[in-house]
């Protein structure tokens, strides 16, 4: 078993593993130079030798071909299986493996980003323990790389990182902006992530905060880092990411008066509503298939308007000339991450989006379609939104023109005859227009899509069904 300690070369202290990267860390007692004496501030040991850091403790573990072929868990860019220590402390307990969906690695260096951002979360929420802001614990996963041993099948020289299991598994914010402020730890998570802007001299957010909580203390796993130099790897939207983070951030009470706040704040990484719905589809079939009695529920999904206005002018105008403008502040590198990050969020969800086509100026006649469809039954009118986001995203279509709105409702089994009558009068244009800026109102610091159930559990932008799942399961036991 190695050290936990490590003496700085620098300022001659016994600190914690925390404080130093894994490359120092792993040059010795004497040798290491801390994360302080690295970035030229002073380290005091009084601050630093609180480890916030939950490790392994152990060299060796086992799981089953069968496990690792049906993975218990998924995030957006690895499948997640489970295992169990077979040394140290935590002999007998269980920890999970985690590996890249995109494919199996042969290289160690693959999670190089991984732990580079781990190792600056867990000096980040070190020194938001030492604050005592919150009166709680925060602890951070520090997932190490293994390899599969040779007699491990296939699986054998296939890198994988590994962590403790977390149980009570949540999710309080996302690196798009999305937050749950619902509770006390969801509100002190946030503040986390606005300390971490903070105490970096604005360089810097960690978010993506996600984890269980325990008696006294929450415990995260998968932190992301945006960073102005965008250095954290595919997560990392750079200072684009850090905007659009801010787009959606109000403080909550553990936020402190005089932290530092971006002065160009823009909301930029949208969600895409249509993987949304979907993931709700898949929270809903999971409920019914593994709840107790959840084949007798029903549910009741209700479709508000809300105007982006994303194109100002009074007519279409080519998408893709409407991205040059909203995105012109992108270098061609997080244009194509970003292209990659919302094509991967489609495929997750059955979609393949097509870029190309033209936007109108408002999608007010799409929205009183919608009503037209919930005045037949509700299958009418899902048909009639799923028909509007495949027209748009997939076929490449205006939606705003109207016979492009004409097919979609036939298409839904809507008659043709009534469907012309509908976009030829004014009805309910009015209470489309009250409602949509209603809801701009309500839901001004969300956008769409946003999700409410059972009028209490708010929950924006992409959600994993998992988490979907989890409040749905909280609204059946009145929680």
């Amino acid at each position: 078993m190695s050290s936990t300690t490590c003496k700085c070369a620098s300022c001659k202290h016994d600190l914690s593993r925390s404080s130093y990267t894994t490359d120092e860390f792993s040059k010795g007692s004497g040798v290491a130079r801390c994360k302080g004496c690295n970035h030229e501030y002073p380290v005091k040991p009084s601050i630093v030798e609180f480890d916030s850091g939950r490790y392994n403790i152990s060299e060796k573990g086992v799981t089953s071909y069968f496990k690792l072929e049906k993975p218990f868990s998924q995030g957006s860019f690895r499948w997640v299986a489970l295992a169990t220590y077979l040394t140290g402390p935590r002999k007998g307990q269980t920890f999970v493996v985690k590996w890249f969906k995109t494919g199996f690695v042969y290289e160690a260096e693959e999670y190089n980003f991984d732990i580079k951002a781990v190792d600056k979360a867990l000096e980040i929420v070190n020194k938001f323990n030492s604050h005592n802001i919150i009166n709680r614990s925060i602890r951070i996963n520090v997932p190490e790389v293994w390899v599969f041993t040779k007699t491990s099948g296939q699986w054998a020289g296939r890198y994988v990182l590994c962590e403790p299991f977390i149980q009570n598994y949540q999710k309080f914010n996302s690196n798009n902006g999305w937050t749950d402020v619902s509770s006390n730890w969801g509100q002190a998570m946030q503040a986390l992530s606005h300390f971490s802007y903070h105490i970096t001299g604005g360089q810097l957010v960690l978010c993506d905060l996600q984890g269980g909580i325990y008696r006294h203390e929450a415990i995260l796993s998968d932190p992301v880092i945006l960073s102005r130099k965008q250095e954290y790897g595919q997560p990392d939207f750079g200072t684009s990411g850090i905007r659009s983070f801010f787009s959606r951030h109000r403080c909550t009470a553990y936020c402190r008066q005089g932290w530092a706040w971006p002065t160009d704040v823009a909301q930029i990484y949208d969600p895409v509503p249509r993987t949304s719905k979907r993931n709700l589809d898949r929270a809903i079939s999971l409920y019914q298939k593994t709840y107790p009695g959840g084949r007798s529920d029903t549910f009741a999904i209700t479709w508000s308007p809300y105007y982006l206005e994303y194109n100002k002018a009074p007519h279409s105008v080519d998408k893709l000339e409407l991205a040059e403008t909203r995105l012109a502040h992108l270098t061609p590198k997080q244009r194509a991450a970003l292209t990659l990050r919302m094509n991967r969020a489609g495929r997750a969800a059955g979609i393949d989006f097509m870029w190309g086509g033209k936007i109108g100026p408002d999608t007010r006649q799409a929205h009183r379609l919608v009503r037209l469809g919930s005045t037949k039954s509700d299958e009418i009118r899902d048909a009639i939104v799923e028909g509007l986001f495949d027209a748009y995203q997939a076929r490449e279509q205006d939606i705003s023109e109207r016979e492009v709105l004409r097919a979609v409702a036939v298409r839904a089994g809507v008659d043709g005859a009534e469907v012309d009558a509908w976009l030829d009068s004014n009805i309910d244009a009015d209470v489309v227009d009250e409602e949509a800026k209603k809801n701009k109102e309500v839901f001004r610091d969300s956008g769409v899509p946003t999700f409410v159930i059972q009028g209490v559990h708010r929950l924006d932008g992409v959600q994993d069904p998992m988490d979907l799942l989890e409040v749905l399961i909280k609204v059946r036991e009145g929680q």
